[in-house]
């Protein structure tokens, strides 16, 4: 399954389109409520010049048993396959499901080190979901409520953003949560460099346009140089680094066959044509070696929602050799000869620096996103709140 655009009214005409991957959303699951007890703290609302920041049930996999002669998988429930067998000479680690205790879609998923990380997803009654990873087990994080959760990234344990996709940025500062409402956007992903250097990315409820917030460690300022006056359909989904001052965002348009880049360098904001539908991630080893990923065809052809990897050097774009007969929703890599793209139908390919392979995910839940702390420490996370780990320490 590929992607899907949600279209919720609003007011008196309003239209918003929620650009959430399908997969994650029509993987299975139930409604659940969010557990979560935390209350957000009154901060001032982000306008659209600048504002103040402040800001399961069981699903449980059961791990496979290896011992030193092959890999017998346990019975496995709708999320899982049989895994790769494992033996002495043929010691490659393999994606292990880890227990979420959640059935509910996951979007995202970053830490800032093994024993730190986050996954972010949303509830079927409209609740964010907000787990954390201590290095042993997955729990809910004590943030405040907020409405499907999106997206998340942070600078260190102690500089953590959480966006929703409904008009607010949550922060945890080590020691608390906050929130921070952002009126009329719907807010898909986060990122930057430091806590001084941070950009949130979405798309206007109303206008329908693109929108990119920049936090400077004191205020969030909104930096398209056309604001509001847009209305061209378009949307940005992720966004990443190259350096403190040159950022990027992928995204598309609703009713185009083409997705959409934007680059914000030296004070200057442009953008242009990918050549393909929807892009839904973005990730680089430098600014001259990046990688974006999505799928190739829109909502009303699912039959041929192929994945696609763009190749960016910093002055344009190159397609390159993929066999994949599924969209792609996330990428992220270790070093630019190690690097995972993952989509739907459990596609996980991986590159080595000079071509991608298909990996045995071990499942087929659509997975929309892809972090680790190293090459031995990789999560991805999908649909059905599933969460997959490769390397030693998985739980």
């Amino acid at each position: 399954m590929g992607q899907v655009f949600f279209r919720i009214m609003f007011g008196l005409g309003g239209i918003c389109w929620l650009m959430i991957p399908a997969a994650c959303l029509w993987d299975g699951g139930s409604d659940g409520d969010d557990d979560d007890d935390g209350q957000p703290a009154d901060d001032d609302a982000i306008d659209d010049d600048a504002a103040d920041d402040d800001a399961a049930d069981d699903d449980t996999i059961d791990d496979d048993t290896i011992d030193d002669d092959t890999a017998d998988d346990d019975t496995a429930d709708d999320d899982t396959v049989d895994d790769d067998t494992i033996d002495d000479d043929d010691a490659t680690p393999s994606w292990v499901p880890m227990d979420s205790g959640v059935v509910t879609p996951i979007l995202d998923v970053w830490g800032s080190s093994p024993a730190d990380v986050y996954a972010v997803g949303c509830m079927f009654a409209g609740g964010g979901c907000v787990l954390h990873y201590d290095g042993s087990r997955w729990a809910p994080a004590n943030a405040p409520p907020a409405y499907y959760c999106s997206g998340v990234w942070g600078s260190s344990a102690e500089d953590v953003y959480v966006i929703s996709a409904e008009s607010a940025i949550l922060h945890f500062d080590g020691m608390e949560w906050t929130s921070t409402p952002v009126p009329n956007v719907n807010l898909y992903g986060a990122t930057g460099t430091s806590a001084s250097d941070v950009y949130v990315v979405g798309n206007h409820q109303y206008f329908w346009s693109p929108v990119v917030y920049h936090y400077d460690g004191s205020i969030w300022e909104w930096i398209l140089p056309s604001g509001q006056n847009r209305s061209d359909a378009s949307f940005f989904n992720r966004g990443w680094c190259a350096s403190p001052s040159d950022f990027w965002a992928v995204g598309g348009w609703v009713f185009s066959n083409d997705g959409l880049y934007g680059r914000y360098t030296g004070g200057a904001w442009s953008e242009g044509y990918l050549g393909h539908v929807n892009a839904w991630g973005i990730w680089g080893a430098g600014a001259d070696n990046f990688y974006v990923v999505g799928g190739d065809q829109l909502y009303a052809d699912r039959e041929n929602l192929h994945g696609y990897v763009l190749h960016g050097n910093g002055a344009g774009w190159s397609d390159m050799t993929l066999n994949s007969e599924n969209a792609l929703y996330g990428v992220w890599g270790v070093s630019a000869s190690d690097i995972y793209a993952v989509g739907a139908a459990g596609t996980i390919h991986h590159f080595d620096g000079a071509a991608w392979s298909l990996m045995n995910s071990g499942s087929t839940a659509d997975l929309s996103s892809v972090w680790g702390s190293g090459p031995n420490d990789v999560f991805a996370v999908g649909g059905r709140g599933t969460i997959l780990h490769l390397g030693a320490v998985a739980q």
